[in-house]
Formats: C-alpha cells, sequence, structure tokens
C-alpha cells in the first residue's frame, strides 16, 4: 500500500481553529461561526487598533451581547456603546444594539460623537 498519495480531500480550516482531537466535521463546522467587524471612523480603528476583526459565534445574540461576550478584544468599544455614540449596520441594514447577529453576519460600526450636530441620529421603528 502506498503512503505517498495525495489525500482526495482537504479542509481549508486556520490552524488557530483546529482542535486536536476534534473530527473533521466537528472542525469543518467551527469554521463558519465568524461575524465580520468592519469599523469606520479613526476613532474606532484607533480605539480597537484594527479596521476589521472578526468573533465567534455559537448562536444568533444581539449585537449588544456579542460586544459583552469579546470584552477581552471589543472592550474599547463598550465606552462608545454605553454613550450610544456608535452607528450599527447590520448586513446593509441600520440596526441598533439589540439587533440579532448569526454566523456570516458583517456589521459595521461608524462612530458619531455627536449626532445632532455631525449627522442624523439612526432610530429604528
Amino acid at each position: 500500500m502506498r503512503r505517498d498519495r495525495a489525500v482526495p480531500w482537504s479542509i481549508d480550516i486556520p490552524n488557530d481553529r483546529i482542535v486536536s482531537g476534534a473530527t473533521a466535521r466537528e472542525n469543518e463546522a467551527r469554521k463558519g461561526t465568524m461575524v465580520t467587524l468592519l469599523l469606520f471612523g479613526e476613532t474606532l480603528r484607533q480605539a480597537l487598533g484594527a479596521s476589521e476583526f472578526q468573533c465567534e459565534v455559537s448562536e444568533p445574540m444581539t449585537f449588544k451581547a456579542l460586544l459583552e461576550r469579546n470584552q477581552d478584544h471589543l472592550g474599547v468599544l463598550l465606552p462608545f456603546m454605553n454613550k450610544g455614540e456608535l452607528l450599527i449596520t447590520v448586513n446593509r441594514k441600520v440596526g441598533g444594539l439589540d439587533s440579532k447577529v448569526k454566523d456570516g453576519d458583517t456589521v459595521k460600526l461608524t462612530h458619531q460623537f455627536n449626532p445632532v450636530h455631525d449627522g442624523a441620529m439612526w432610530q429604528n421603528p
């Protein structure tokens, strides 16, 4: 039996997402449990140190819960959230702190310092 044959299948998972001892199917399932955060505005980018960030989600949750569960990375955004200075869109739709996010969603965050003078204040019906 030859062992130098190429494997007819492969799973493209970053090394930090592979759990040793897990089956290939379990690792493949872990691959698609991400929410992408895009940050707009120098204030948010400087606070987080990046313009894009990905978070793991195990189930649909509110955006506020996502921030609170990832405080080690996203804790710098909590003061903006508490002051109401974040404009949130989820998959191109205006959202808010109570908007549900799930696997595959893209959340765009924009800093709005003074909504009365700097632009429109977003309200959800």
